[in-house]
């Protein structure tokens, strides 16, 4: 006869499996600060080994999604934190601050290897070196494949060297991040253009092609007088900045239009060169594109802010200033819901400043892509892998998303990575579709958690801010960072907690090679487990045959 499984208690009486229809099952899903990653890092399995100050291995699953976490940690807007399931017991988990924290000591300890590449394969060309074609690049040496990036400017980078201020990304970490990138083997051809200096034809011959070119035409305004020598594109004020430019606007007043990152990075860079700043928004602070932490940043170093502003003209007054005309905006909410800005009437006034920095948004230059791409007013039409109207040709980043943020241009990078390998090996499919179960703040036993403050970066003081470009966040000291890393809920992940066995009234819960089972005989399916798993890692489920 074969030996009955027993309960731990030894008894059979209490075999009550068979009254349920459903059983528990532990199953980790995903945390929403994973879900809202556009780059797609598994945040709580590094975050849970930097608890453990298992740091190697923290890195290593960083980079398997993200090759720039020193820089992200640093420049992301960190959607993840937007979605943190801490926020509704005190703060969300500062998670940046730990990508930044593990990504700098990755560089610091982390050796790279150079990989062997297989030619046969197929060579990848990769036409801009900013976020998306450096994340391409990446995942696709990674795969095997040779890759050369063409660059038409002297140095890597695009947008994170050109677009980015020094107070905010510096420049030695960049550097860094773009050599541990390159010394896997990837070939880089600076000051080479494609369609000039070497020939789109030349570039066909590639296996694949994925274009990054970005987007660094400004947007324009479309009123008189914007052509006046004194108004100039804010990105246009920052390249020359961080390209080494010296600006003294000691004694001048600088007058910064526009409501999103671009205008906020300007102002903040004037002002670090002299003048007084004021941006022009035409939505109220809390509605304006940039953060509110950068917002927040901005004005502690004496930007000033004018809001619910629209521009109608400008206007020469002589060499050194300019007029702009402007009239006043009210905030209206339609039934919809939707935020509408209509002119105050008899509301005009101006403003006098000596330079203009506009930044209203930029396009791309399509015009100097191949034209049998298909493409919108503004951008390169591809689907959500970076896949154009020519096979072999995929785009991603600013060039290819509404969305022009580092960290969306990073995820279209490696999704297009996936779609080149899938169609170099005439895969049928880039990646099955699989429906996520999301772990949401309701689906936590918030009773095992107690509030813990966030622990705050070090920042310069904000009149040692103004005298330089000198990094404004130096981080957070390591323990602060092992503190703030144990306020991770560990959302939807099972950490061996044993609350489920310990609440189980049938002693069905069972540990085997560090993992929890069930024994079907004795669990009646009462539920207990899900109720107090603090994490949401366990599911009820309907058995073989049965419906819920």
């Amino acid at each position: 006869m074969p030996e009955v499984a027993r309960s731990e208690s030894g008894s059979e009486w209490n075999r009550t499996g068979s009254w349920s229809t459903v059983i528990p099952i532990h199953q980790n899903k995903t945390a929403p600060c994973q879900r809202d990653c556009p780059v797609g890092v598994d945040i709580p399995v590094y975050l849970d080994l930097i608890k453990h100050k298992k740091y190697q291995k923290a890195y290593k699953i960083v980079k398997e999604t993200n090759p720039i976490p020193a820089i992200t940690g640093r420049v992301c807007y960190h959607p993840c934190e937007d979605g943190c399931n801490r926020k509704v017991l005190d703060q969300p988990l500062a998670i940046h601050s730990l990508e930044r924290f593990i990504g700098d000591w990755g560089l610091e300890n982390t050796p790279v290897k150079k990989i062997k590449t297989e030619p046969q394969k197929g060579k990848i060309a990769i036409v801009g070196s900013g976020p998306a074609g450096l994340s391409c690049a990446y995942h696709m040496i990674r795969k095997g494949y040779p890759v050369t990036i063409f660059e038409k400017e002297s140095q890597a980078g695009g947008m994170l060297r050109m677009g980015i201020p020094e107070y905010r990304l510096p420049e030695k970490i960049l550097d860094k991040e773009l050599k541990s990138i390159l010394d896997l083997g990837i070939e880089l051809k600076l000051n080479c253009q494609v369609g000039k200096d070497v020939a789109w034809e030349e570039i066909k011959k590639y296996a694949a092609v994925f274009l990054a070119t970005g987007a660094y035409r400004s947007r324009k305004m479309n009123v008189p007088g914007e052509n006046l020598e004194q108004v100039k594109p804010a990105l246009e004020f920052l390249i020359n900045v961080n390209l080494g430019e010296k600006f003294d606007f000691t004694g001048q007043k600088v007058l910064v239009l526009g409501r999103g990152n671009t205008a906020i990075d300007a102002a903040r860079a004037a002002l670090r060169c002299g003048a007084e700043v004021s941006i022009l928004s035409r939505s109220g602070m809390e509605e304006m594109i940039a953060t509110q932490e950068e917002i927040s940043l901005a004005t502690e170093e004496g930007v000033q802010i004018v809001e619910l502003v629209d521009i109608e003209a400008f206007e020469w007054i002589d060499a050194e200033q300019v007029r702009v005309n402007c009239v006043r905006l009210q905030r209206e909410v339609n039934k919809s819901g939707q935020i509408k800005y209509a002119v105050v009437k008899d509301s005009e006034f101006s403003l006098t400043g000596n330079l203009v920095l506009v930044a209203k948004g930029q396009d791309s230059d399509l015009q100097s892509l191949p034209q049998e791409l298909e493409k919108s007013a503004s951008l390169v039409k591809a689907d959500r892998f970076g896949r154009t109207s020519d096979e072999k040709f995929y785009a991603g980043g600013d060039l290819a998303l509404a969305t022009k943020t580092v960290a969306y241009a990073l995820g279209s990078g490696r999704k297009a990575a996936l779609a080149i390998e899938a169609y170099l090996n005439k895969m049928n499919s880039v990646a099955r579709e699989e429906s996520i179960l999301v772990t949401r703040e309701t689906d936590l036993n918030l009773a095992y958690f107690v509030k813990a403050p966030r622990e705050k970066e070090i920042h310069l003081d904000s009149q040692t801010r103004r005298l330089g470009f000198k990094e404004v966040n130096a981080g957070m000291e390591s323990e602060a960072i092992l503190r703030e890393v144990a306020r991770c809920f560990s959302c939807a992940t099972c950490n061996s907690c044993d609350n489920c066995y310990i609440f189980c009234p049938d002693l069905a819960v069972y540990k085997e090679n560090h993992q929890y089972k069930i024994r079907t005989e004795y669990c009646k399916g009462c539920g207990i487990c899900v109720q107090e798993c603090p994490r949401d890692a366990i599911e009820l489920v309907a058995k073989v045959g049965e419906e819920v």
